[in-house]
């Protein structure tokens, strides 16, 4: 994957962003550009069609519920106020329009400061360096906020998620007898 714009995504001051902050363009292979930028109110639309391009069981590995609940808060994934909640997507532009093909959701939690996350990407588009580029950029957005730490859930078989999140120093912590793994980790781990 080649960056094709050498400006860097965090050159607000520090914890606050803008759109042009954290948009960056990419080449994958057979040289297909994708944008990452935020989603906005704007992109419900595309979030809908996301959803419903990703299967039940990569849905339920990541967010623990069914498609159509994910559906009907797509207003919810799609507010991004820069300071507490970023919803990172990865868009893709077809001949018809834009395509959403992953997405990134931070929610800055004041009471514990921490940041939750959670990583989606179509089924279609996994296993190309999307995940891994998308956690990363998340790793930067995080210790741009300065929080405490991080934490997010997934099931225990999620093999893709695990190694994506242990190529940006995120490691997995505590299993819980539901088939779900819980990861967390400081601040300064991640800045490892």
């Amino acid at each position: 994957m080649t960056e094709k714009s050498s400006k860097s995504a965090l050159t607000s001051k520090k914890g606050i962003f803008t759109d042009s902050d954290l948009t960056q363009k990419f080449t994958i292979t057979n040289a297909i550009e994708i944008t990452f930028r935020p989603v906005t109110i704007n992109d419900s639309p595309l979030w809908k069609e996301f959803i419903e391009k990703c299967s039940k069981n990569s849905l339920y590995s990541r967010f623990q519920t069914i498609s159509s609940i994910l559906k009907e808060q797509g207003e919810l994934y799609c507010q991004t106020d820069y300071e507490y909640t970023i919803t990172l997507g990865v868009f893709i532009n077809t001949v018809k329009q834009e395509q959403l093909i992953g997405a990134a959701w931070l929610l800055k939690e004041n009471e514990t400061n921490n940041v939750e996350l959670a990583l989606l990407i179509a089924d279609s588009w996994q296993h190309k360096g999307i995940g891994t580029k998308l956690s990363e950029m998340c790793r930067n957005i995080i210790l741009k906020w300065g929080v405490e730490g991080v934490m997010g859930t997934t099931t225990l078989d999620n093999l893709e998620v695990k190694q994506m999140l242990n190529k940006n120093n995120i490691a997995f912590r505590n299993s819980f007898g539901d088939n779900s793994l819980e990861f967390d980790l400081s601040l300064e781990e991640m800045a490892l």
